[in-house]
């Protein structure tokens, strides 16, 4: 296979792939998607090791870099839950703004009869 530059759209791959080795449209959409899917499942269980994926080969995960995924896993996922929390609230007190914004609105323009 020519290593060619990365392509923006997914579906050239998918069908250059299919083309290739003689797959289906769903068997090669699968293969490609089924790794991020089994990596991210591994991540949220924390186990960090060197593991092989159907088709793709080996994956391995540095020493220094398990270590540090490790050590620091739990301290990003809070991190993450902060502001996912942070976001929460600013968009809870925009809404509360603009509800503030539309009541006087109202009462100014019951006041001046809408009259600017």
């Amino acid at each position: 296979m020519r290593i060619k530059p990365p392509k923006d759209d997914l579906a050239e791959i998918v069908q250059e792939l299919m083309q290739e080795f003689n797959l289906g449209k769903v068997q090669t959409e699968a293969i490609i998607s089924s790794p991020y899917k089994f990596i991210f499942k591994k991540m949220r269980e924390e186990k960090f090791y060197n593991f092989t994926l159907p088709m793709l080969g080996k994956i391995f995960v540095s020493p220094g870099r398990k270590d540090w995924l490790k050590k620091n896993y739990p301290r990003i996922q809070a991190e993450r839950a902060a502001a996912q929390e942070r976001k929460k609230k600013y968009r809870e007190r925009r809404l509360e703004y603009q509800k503030l914004w539309e009541e006087y609105d109202k009462q100014t323009e019951a006041d001046t009869g809408g009259l600017d």
